[in-house]
This record gives structure tokens, sequence and C-alpha cells, in this order.
């Protein structure tokens, strides 16, 4: 089985590995995936997002057994401890101190000379726990030669120094116009770093490892408030004003260095629409999701999803383009292959649509049966699935109360109510996404890798009918209610909680089919 390894770089770098893990739970995706993060930032707000999301997700895994014509959390998602590489051995750590710059200046004058030709006063002393504030070449210095026997690095190498060639299929994601990212893919994609290792190198210059990567261009803005004007004032950063340059010199870098990649995606985004206020780093930097780190999520799968080359492979650039500046789910780059679009494009838009009404029906109606009474509780699905005596002790296994059923459900609630706020955040303001309406789904504001209320579906009946920005039959709560009770799950060996949450998914599963446009 070929390994598939993602490796999420900066701040942009998590936000891509978010979108594929709440991918993965919708059940899109490969069928095992190695995951880990490279970012300094250890606080960073969205690398923390991300942390928390894949640890809930293992959990998940861990408690849930899907039953057939259900997709939920079909990827084993793998990761060590540390997740992420932060770099730096030691907190408050500067590029002087880790060059030791102080003791070039006393031996080799010469040679301190030429280091303040290249880095500023600034740059070799500013402390770089919250990242390289924009400054590529800061990091470049101190990443050029991972830890190989530290975690995450000593798993990954221990894995892919053993097999055959080109079968580790590894996947860089990170921004190419601010710091870290646009520090750690290049670098990595120096040929001594992965390709051309010496744990992975074989005869006739072949390689074990096929090196695929996502460069994110410009793709969102930030607002600017007053704490922000003093920070770009008073600190070491960079904002979207210096975006574009940085990003020609970035291209023109790639386009001179002859670098080991066998296969490149440029991902970006004109309409650079709004995430959130602009902090450089540490907790407060959580931008919102972006439909952009989705579309950087599908050509990290439409990689994995190549069969394992056989020599050599011949290198390979992917861009795409959307017709108008709206992005529909019809408009989502899913495959290399012309012939597949079609078909991935419904599958992608199928399970990440029925996600979304099963995580509204388990976090809302779900949640609303399982304060009731089990006696109480009269409708036709629940007791066809849920026939059991509360004070039988034998029933304890199929009783969605017990505490150890009631835990199940409360985690793979919790996802799935992340979920929701993550794929309502990408619906903008602007009003190009055209994926989700929020205001079907989320009552009040919308939180990320956190609660989010949600619309009553008991108050508005349609909503879980017209959620999707785009035409449907509008079949509403009832409709929905009406398709459950048409749904079985009739292995009794499975808990309580692994029924009830199956039925929920199948159910939402058939009135999506029903109600909206998926073939």
């Amino acid at each position: 089985m070929p390994k598939n390894y993602l490796i999420g770089i900066g701040g942009t770098g998590a936000r891509i590995i978010e979108a594929v893990t709440y991918m993965c739970a919708a059940g899109y995706g490969p069928d095992r995936l190695n995951v880990f993060i490279i970012d300094p930032d250890e606080g960073n707000g969205n690398l923390i997002r991300t942390q928390d999301l894949l640890s809930l997700y293992g959990d998940c895994r861990k408690e849930f057994v899907a039953e057939p014509g259900t997709s939920l959390f079909k990827t084993d998602i793998r990761f060590t401890t540390p997740l992420v590489w932060n770099i730096f051995p030691s907190q408050n750590a500067t590029l002087g101190y880790y060059i030791n710059h102080k003791a070039i200046e006393q031996k080799d004058k010469d040679l301190a000379a030429f280091i303040s030709l290249l880095y500023s006063e600034q740059e070799l002393s500013y402390q770089l726990n919250e990242g390289f504030r924009g400054h590529p070449s800061i990091g470049a210095a101190v990443m050029s030669n991972p830890p190989m026997d530290q975690q995450p690095w000593k798993a990954f190498w221990d894995d892919v120094s053993d097999g055959t060639p080109y079968d580790a299929r590894v996947f860089l994601a990170g921004s190419i116009f601010g710091g870290t990212g646009a520090a750690g893919v290049p670098t990595l994609g120096a040929a001594e770093i992965l390709k051309r290792n010496e744990r992975v190198r074989l005869p006739n210059n072949a390689s074990n490892i096929h090196l695929g990567g996502a460069l994110i261009l410009p793709y969102f803005e930030m607002v600017m408030d007053k704490e922000a004007e003093e920070i770009v004032r008073t600190q070491m950063c960079v904002t979207q004003h210096n975006f574009p340059i940085a990003t020609k010199a970035a291209l023109s870098y790639y386009n001179e260095k002859e670098l080991e990649f066998d296969e490149l995606y440029f991902i970006g985004d004109a309409v650079t629409q709004k995430v959130g206020l602009f902090r450089p780093g540490a907790a407060a930097q959580r931008n919102m999701p972006h439909y952009v780190e989705v579309v950087a999520a599908l050509s990290a799968f439409d990689f994995f999803d190549q069969p394992v080359v056989e020599s050599e492979p011949e290198k390979r650039y992917f861009t795409a383009a959307r017709e108008n500046q709206n992005v529909s789910w019809n408009q989502l780059p899913v495959t290399r292959h012309k012939d597949l679009v079609e078909k991935k494009q419904n599958d992608f838009k199928a399970k990440m649509v029925c996600m979304t009404a099963f995580s509204y029906l388990l976090c809302s109606y779900g949640k609303d049966i399982l304060k009731q009474e089990h006696k109480r509780v009269l409708n036709t699905w629940y007791r066809r699935n849920f026939n059991y005596s509360e004070r039988d002790p034998k029933s304890r296994m199929e009783n969605i109360r017990a505490p150890e059923n009631s835990t199940r459900i409360d985690t793979v609630s919790r996802l799935a109510n992340w979920f929701l706020g993550w794929i309502s955040a990408m619906d903008s303001e602007n009003g190009n996404v055209l994926l989700v309406n929020r205001q079907k789904i989320v009552k009040g504001d919308v939180h990320v890798g956190a609660w989010s209320d949600l619309v009553d579906p008991m108050e508005n009946k349609l909503a879980i009918g017209t959620f999707l920005r785009e035409e449907s039959k509008q079949l509403g709560f009832e409709q929905m209610l009406h398709m459950l009770d048409q749904t079985v799950v009739n292995n009794r060996s499975i808990s309580g909680a692994n029924r009830f949450i199956n039925l929920l998914y199948q159910g939402a599963s058939a009135f999506c089919s029903s109600n909206y446009q998926i073939r």
C-alpha cells in the first residue's frame, strides 16, 4: 500500500490540514493518511485549532463503527506525538542564537560581515517563537537541517526509508507569500532534504519518495484595527500589502532554482475574502476558514489518488480557473482527469452535503431526542430501532442514554458541530462562495473549533432543505423525519450509540439525495 504523507507548513498549512480532516470526517479522502505540521509558533491559534480537531477526529474513529451506507471517518489519519516540529529547541530563540552569531563575530570577522549583509540586526535579534513574521530568509536558514532522530521526523524517516521506489507520496502545503510556508516549501523541496536524501536514495538516481506540493498564492485579506496598526508600526511583520511582491519574488525563485518537486499545484484567489483581524502570531491568530484551503486539500487528494509510478516521474504543474467570480460546488477542481471531473465533483458534493445535513440533524433534533425519556419517544424510526427496556441490565449496550453510549454520541456530536461552524464560516460576506448558507444552519455567530448554536429545525422547518446556495426541492423537516422512519440498522452487535449515529446519517443521506441535485 502506498504511504501518503501530508506536511502542513505554517498557519496556512495548518488550516489546509484542518480542511483535510473535515473532508475525511465526511468520508472523502484516502484510506490512510499520515500528517504533521511545521511551525515555530506553537501557540498559534490556527495550529491549536487543528491540533484539537485531529485529536477529536481520532476519538471519533475509536468510538464509531460505520455500517454499510455510512461514510463517516473513513480515513485513518495518523500522527505522532508531537504532531508539530516547532524547529527551535527552546523558547524565545533568535536567528543570531541559532547560528551562534556572537561566536562568529569573535572568530571570523569576514563571515560575520557577510552575515550582516544577508540579515539586519532586527532579523538576527528578533524572537522567533511566534514565527518568521514574513521573512522567509530567516526560516530557510533554520529549516534546512531537520532533526532526523526527533519526532515527527524520526517516524517519517523510519517509514519512508523502508519501501519501494516512489511508494512514499509526500505532499507539502504552505503559502509562499508569508514567512514559515514561504521558507519551508522550497527548503524541503531541495534535493538533499527529502527527495534525494541518503535515506531514500536508490540506485540509478531513483528515490522512495514521490514529491508533490501546493503553493498557496495570496487568497485573503485581514481586518486592520488600531491594535493591528500598532503591531505593524512597532514589530517585524508583513501585511497583505506585502503579499504581491513577496509572491513575485517567491515564484521567481521557483523558476530559477532546481527543486525536486515532481508535481506542483498553484492555488490562489484574486477575490481576497476577509478572514479576521490581523494578528501576526500566537493565540490571537485565528483566521476563519476559506474555500482555497478546501481546494488545496483537494489537490493533495488528487496527488494521493494517482497510481504509484514505476520510474522517475515527469515533472508536472497544475492550475485551474473558474468561469467567473463565483465559487460553486461544480467549479471546485477535484481531479486532473477530465473524464472523472463530473463523477468526482458529484461524489465530493454528496459527501459534504450529507455531512452537513447529518451534523445539523444530530446536533439539533438528535440532541433533543436524547433529552427525552426513552419510553416517551414514540417516533416510528426510534421505536423500530430502539426497542429495549431500561430496567433490563442486558439492554445496557443498546441504551443510548447509558453513560458509555452518551459519551460516544457526545464525541461525534462535538465534531459534527465543529464541522458546521467550519463549513458555514466559508459563506463569504461578498456572496461569491456559493456553497452553504450559514443563516440556515447557525443561529447567531459562527464559531470555528468551538460549539455554535444552531437554527431550531422546529422553528425553521425548511432550513434543512434549503441550506445549499442552489436550487432544491425545498423539502422540509417533516420529509426528513419521513425518510428517517424508513431507515433501519439491523446490526444488533454494535452499540446503541453507533446505531443511533448510523441511523441519522443514513436518513440524512436519503434526504439529501432526494432534495438536492446530487447525482
